[in-house]
């Protein structure tokens, strides 16, 4: 999971191994769980944004329908659009500082050395 993100994440998955020696680089991506709204908003999600303080209590927040997923959310993984964030510290349209925690895609290196 990506931090301060509420639903994001990298992983790496299905890569055939190289055989040749050599070094080889990999970027990852990060993606979106679709479990809850992207508005960087302190607490909007489930579990809030991790490092961001002030996320309601988990027993207020049961989902839609049962699912676990609220209606805001896109419902489905797929490729996440990053984390923009705001310079705006008391309001604005993000909880995030866009100088110091703002990334965007590719989000991991991976390298591998084969000898």
């Amino acid at each position: 999971m990506l931090v301060p993100s509420n639903d994001a994440f990298v992983t790496l998955n299905n890569l055939a191994l190289p055989t040749m020696p050599g070094t080889y680089t990999y970027l990852l991506n990060a993606y979106d769980a679709g479990t809850e709204a992207n508005d960087e908003i302190r607490g909007s999600g489930a579990m809030g944004m991790p490092g961001m303080p002030l996320a309601p209590p988990l027993e207020t927040l049961v989902g839609t329908g049962g699912t676990g997923i609220n209606t805001t959310a896109e419902g489905f993984v797929h490729i996440h659009r990053g984390v923009l964030g705001d310079h705006n510290i008391t309001g604005g349209m993000s909880d995030i500082n866009a100088a110091s925690q703002r990334w965007l895609n590719p989000v991991a290196r991976v390298t591998l050395i084969v000898q």
